[in-house]
């Protein structure tokens, strides 16, 4: 494993070239660097789930700071991640910790907020919550910290505030470390640092210094040692890079020699990137690692409903992940008492789900055989149990996918099949209706600049209120969600689109080249005609020829890859096996069969089509 170190202006790039650090948690690697990052370039940590980033914010950044009296703010997008937290601070010793979180129960500690004196934990929500109520947010903090990072694009469907709170959290703690954290970083990353740009922007423009191309109106400097050593040495007051260019963060391979060089990023003479809005930033990662994942794809409901009954029959439980009530209503009917569903509302108190959600959060297990939830455990969560090595998918969103992934933990040797969804065009057409309706009242706002009120008459309540939002009497929208409205109506066009003409599983395509996996590894779930297909084409080769027991161990394996192996039966009795498969589909199956002997002894089998009228 690497971890890599990378600052840059503008590309999100996880493939970039890195340098390779090694070991499986990426603690050790990131506590010799807090010292190095200052408030004015914002730090960016991206490593798939298990990989330490949680313990290194309550192990090395928490000591940190309270080492060297630093004040910090821990900012989460769920309350059972909340949870998760503060269950590890009540176990740890940390100086002048509050005392009141050593007697809560654990079921009450998402109530606490002040972990010591100078350090706070709360949700996302939470600060939305306290800036509609006008609470003062602008405590100065050296560090914060935005666990969970995604939140402010993969919520803002359903959160019409989350563009809100990114600016707040930017302008109120323009003089604090910001620490942005996530597993999924694809689009999150980019959209929260153009807001980081703009900030950036506002408080060079008094300096009448322009972080975009050099022009006549900006200051112009000889060289690029002279932009560097004004720009970041004096103005941004960072100490850490070379006279000539920035040796500190690894981009030796560039060269820094000449002043025109066409490969080095940072030269703002070089017109590949002259357009390109100037605010360098810190990326940590490492190359994503799903080698434990055996990938399947399924578009029948039915053929996943037989597949979880033959797993939860050989004791082990099963996860599915669905982006819709209706679906996890559909597929809970359909498994009865096996199967307990998760929602948005039924985890509260005296729903059904409440029971499985606090044994999940507390003990990261669950009794049911079966456990099917929305977004709701998304993150935040973890299985440890192991017993737990089959999830299903139902999402054409591959953030929230790729964190569903996540909450099932794993060792070095375990396994854990995912069963992803292949959407039929229908069903692809549906969800986009629904972007479409929520593409419409957004270009309806910005073409007529008209109130939210002049909406309601023909809109969805439940739309509106989680695009856009009142403040001071004013109307505004969600510019995350509009953004994020725009790239999925595009993405879902270009499924349907390549469905048009091809039957492969291409989100699950999509997924797998985003979580660096091979599109080779990707394994078809057939449906009973399609598996009848193939048993018929292998009768037909054999049709009317008298096949001896030694020969029969070939078609007996086909078939038992194709339909799965029946209980209670022996291979070494070929002609029985392959009889009670021929009886079971005789209705799909087109041929029949006859037994050779010699005398009493059953010596072969003959396969004859059947005659229809």
């Amino acid at each position: 494993m690497e971890l890599t170190k990378e600052v840059t202006l503008f590309s999100f790039n996880l493939n970039a070239k890195k340098k390779e650090i090694g070991g499986k948690y990426i603690c050790e690697e990131l506590k010799t660097e807090i010292k190095k990052w200052n408030s004015k370039i914002p730090v960016y940590i991206s490593t798939q789930t298990g990989t330490g980033k949680t313990t290194f914010i309550l192990n090395d950044l928490l000591k940190f700071c309270i080492t060297n009296n630093k004040s910090m703010l821990l900012l989460v997008n769920r309350q059972a991640l909340k949870t998760s937290i503060m269950k590890d601070i009540k176990k740890a010793k940390i100086p002048n910790k509050n005392k009141v979180i050593k007697y809560l129960p654990d079921s009450k500690l998402h109530l606490i907020s002040d972990i010591s004196p100078n350090i706070k934990i709360s949700t996302y929500q939470q600060q939305i919550c306290d800036l509609v109520c006008k609470k003062d947010l602008c405590t100065p903090y050296d560090f914060i910290v935005m666990d969970e990072a995604h939140f402010f694009y993969s919520d803002s469907l359903f959160n019409s505030r989350t563009e809100y709170l990114l600016k707040k959290l930017i302008t109120n703690n323009y003089n604090a470390v910001r620490i942005y954290i996530s597993a999924t970083p694809e689009i999150s990353f980019d959209l929260i640092h153009s807001y980081e740009t703009i900030k950036a922007e506002t408080e060079l423009s008094c300096k009448n210094i322009r972080l975009d191309k050099m022009s006549t109106n900006a200051i112009t400097y000889n060289n690029i040692a002279e932009f560097y050593n004004k720009i970041l040495l004096d103005i941004f007051n960072i100490n850490d890079y070379c006279k000539t260019c920035c040796e500190y963060f690894s981009y030796k391979e560039h060269c820094h020699e000449k002043e025109t060089c066409e490969k080095c990023r940072f030269n703002p003479h070089n017109r590949e990137y002259s357009d390109v809005p100037f605010l360098p930033y810190l990326l940590y990662t490492r190359p994503r690692n799903y080698d434990y994942l055996n990938p399947y794809s399924f578009g029948d409901k039915n053929e996943l409903i037989k597949i979880v009954k033959t797993v939860i029959e050989k004791g082990k439980r099963f996860l599915i992940f669905v982006d819709s009530k209706a679906i996890g209503n559909e597929l809970k009917d359909a498994l009865g008492s096996n199967a307990v569903f998760i929602d948005s509302q039924s985890k509260f108190e005296g729903n059904e789900g409440n029971c499985e959600y606090k044994e999940i959060t507390e003990n990261k297990t669950f009794s049911s055989k079966v456990l099917i939830t929305t977004a709701v455990m998304d993150n935040g969560i973890s299985i440890d149990d192991y017993t737990t090595s089959d999830i299903a998918i139902f999402s054409t969103d591959i953030i929230t996918t790729i964190q569903f992934i996540g909450r099932v933990r794993v060792t070095e040797k375990s396994k854990v099949n995912i069963y992803i969804h292949d959407y039929s065009k229908d069903e692809l057409n549906k969800k986009l209706n629904y972007y479409y309706e929520l593409y419409k009242l957004i270009d309806t706002h910005k073409k007529k600049k008209c109130d939210i009120d002049y909406l309601y008459d023909y809109a969805n309540i439940e739309l509106l209120r989680n695009l856009f939002y009142h403040d001071n009497n004013k109307s505004y929208i969600n510019n995350i969600a509009a953004k994020k409205t725009s790239i999925d109506i595009t993405f879902l066009k270009n499924l349907v689109l390549i469905k048009n003409s091809s039957d492969e599983n291409i989100y699950a395509h999509y997924l797998l080249d985003a979580m660096c996996i091979s599109g080779d590894k990707l394994q078809q779930i057939e449906t009973e005609d399609q598996k009848m297909i193939k048993i018929n084409e292998i009768l037909a080769r054999e049709e009317s020829a008298e096949i001896p027991n030694e020969n029969l161990n070939s078609i007996l394996d086909s078939f038992i890859k194709i339909l799965g192996p029946m209980s209670k039966k022996r291979k070494d009795r070929p002609i029985a096996y392959i009889e009670s498969y021929i009886n079971k589909y005789s209705d799909k199956i087109s041929y029949s069969y006859k037994k050779i002997k010699d005398g009493r002894k059953e010596t072969g089998i003959k396969f004859i089509k059947k005659i229809t009228d």
